[in-house]
Parts: C-alpha cells; structure tokens; sequence
C-alpha cells in the first residue's frame, strides 16, 4: 500500500501524519506523491505509524510508477 493509498483509505490528513512521525507535511507530500523516497530513518517512523501497512518497497513501487508515467 502507498502511504498515498494509506492517508486516503484511513483519512488521515498529512498535519495529522505530520504529527504522528515528526516528518513536514509538506516532505511527507512529496513521499506520497512518489517524487521523493524517505531515508532508512523516516521510512522506519512511516512502517511503525502505518502499523506495517506501508513498506519500504512501496516507495520504490511508486517513484518507478511516476517515472513510466511522465516518461510516456
């Protein structure tokens, strides 16, 4: 699951995430969006406030998607 995926399905806000991790909600849009993939640390924070339903590799999943989209 997408921590894009996640926010929507739980409505959780990204100040509430925000809050939840310590992470800027404004480098939390930019994870969800798949522009950038958090360090070890932060995706660490992302596992434990999602309760495992987002993963590290659902990161990579995403930045690969977003790269097929723009290069097509």
């Amino acid at each position: 699951m997408t921590l894009r995926e996640f926010l929507d399905k739980y409505n959780v806000t990204l100040n509430e995430f925000s809050v939840e991790t310590g992470v800027s909600a404004s480098t939390l849009s930019r994870y969800a969006a798949g522009i950038r993939v958090p360090k070890p640390r932060v995706m660490e924070r992302i596992v434990t406030a999602t309760g495992g339903m987002v993963q590290p590799n659902d990161f990579y999943d995403a930045v690969a998607r977003r790269s097929r989209e723009e290069a097509a």
